[in-house]
C-alpha cells in the first residue's frame, strides 16, 4: 500500500509541476505573487482528477491537500530565494541556478515520501474507482504495473530533459564578450548546451529533446527484457550521427558525453528505484 501511495503522489507531482505548467521552469516563471497562486492552483488540477479516479474519501483529501499545500510553500520558498535573496546567493553560490534547480526537486522528493509514509501509518487507504478496477480486472492488467510505467515514462521524458539540460549549463565557461557584427560567421561562438536533450535542429524545434526521451525509452524497454547489451546499440548509434562534431567540437564532444552519461544513469537508476520499491 505505502509503494501504491508513493507512485500514485509522484505521478500527480510529475504531471502537475512538469506537463501541466508553462514551458519555464517553475522557481523561475515565479515573476509575483500572482504565477505563484497560478502555478500552485495548476499544480493541484492533477491532483483534482486523481481524487476523482480513486475510492473518495476524507483522509484522501487531507493526503492529496497536504501535498499541494507543501507544494506551494516550496515554490514560495523558490520564489523568495530567487528574486528577493537573489543577489546575495549569487555573491555566495557560484552555481545559483544549478543549485536551486536540484534542491527545488528535491525538496519535493523528500515532502512526498514523508507525508506519504505519515498518512500510511495512520492507515490510509488508496483504492481505484471501482469501474476502474473492474476494466483492469477484465483486461487482466495489474494496476501497479501501469502505475509504475506510468511513473517511469513520466519522469523520462521532460523531468529528465530539464535535468540533463540544467546539468550541462553547470559546466558552462563564463559567457565571452558579443562580438562585432562584422565578425564572419565562421568565427561566431557555439553554444555550449548542445547535449541531445538541449540541441534543438535549425529544421525540426525539440528534435533533440524527443531523441532524448526515444534514447531513455529504448533502454527502459531493453531493461524490462533483460536485453542490456543492447543499450551499447543505442549508444554506438548516437556515437556514429553525432561522429564528425564529436571529432572536430572538443566542447561538443565533453557536453555530448556529459548529457549522454547524465540519460543513462537517470533511464537506468529510474526503473531500478520504480520496479524496486
Amino acid at each position: 500500500m505505502f509503494t501504491q501511495l508513493i507512485l500514485t503522489a509522484f505521478s500527480a507531482h510529475l504531471i502537475g509541476d512538469y506537463y501541466l505548467q508553462s514551458e519555464k521552469m517553475p522557481h523561475s516563471g515565479l515573476t509575483n505573487l500572482r504565477s505563484l497562486l497560478k502555478h500552485s492552483l495548476i499544480y493541484c488540477i492533477s491532483f483534482i482528477v486523481l481524487y476523482f479516479l480513486a475510492l473518495p474519501s476524507s483522509q484522501l483529501i487531507f493526503y492529496f491537500g497536504a501535498l499541494c499545500l507543501v507544494h506551494f510553500l516550496i515554490a514560495g520558498i523558490a520564489y523568495i530565494l530567487n528574486h528577493f535573496l537573489a543577489e546575495k546567493i549569487s555573491s555566495r553560490w557560484k552555481n545559483k541556478d544549478f543549485i536551486l534547480f536540484f534542491g527545488y526537486r528535491a525538496l519535493h522528493l523528500l515532502s512526498i515520501i514523508w507525508i506519504s509514509l505519515f498518512f500510511y501509518r495512520r492507515d490510509l487507504l488508496l483504492q481505484p474507482a471501482p469501474w476502474i478496477a473492474s476494466q483492469a480486472a477484465a483486461l487482466n492488467l495489474s494496476i501497479l504495473t501501469v502505475m509504475r510505467w506510468l511513473d517511469l515514462l513520466l519522469l523520462i521524458f521532460r523531468p529528465a530533459s530539464l535535468a540533463i539540460v540544467n546539468l550541462s549549463i553547470r559546466f558552462q565557461p563564463p559567457q565571452l564578450p558579443q562580438q562585432s557584427v562584422h565578425d564572419s560567421n565562421s568565427e561566431k561562438k557555439e553554444t555550449r548546451t548542445i547535449t541531445e536533450d538541449s540541441f534543438q535542429s535549425n529544421n525540426v524545434y525539440g528534435a533533440g529533446e524527443m531523441i532524448g526521451f526515444l534514447e531513455r525509452f529504448l533502454m527502459v524497454i531493453f531493461l524490462s527484457l533483460g536485453q542490456y547489451a543492447s543499450i551499447g546499440l543505442i549508444m554506438t548509434a548516437k556515437s556514429i550521427a553525432r561522429y564528425d562534431k564529436i571529432t572536430k567540437n572538443g566542447a561538443f564532444a565533453e557536453d555530448y558525453l556529459i548529457g549522454t552519461l547524465a540519460s543513462i544513469i537517470i533511464a537506468i537508476s529510474g526503473y531500478l528505484v520504480v520496479f524496486g520499491v
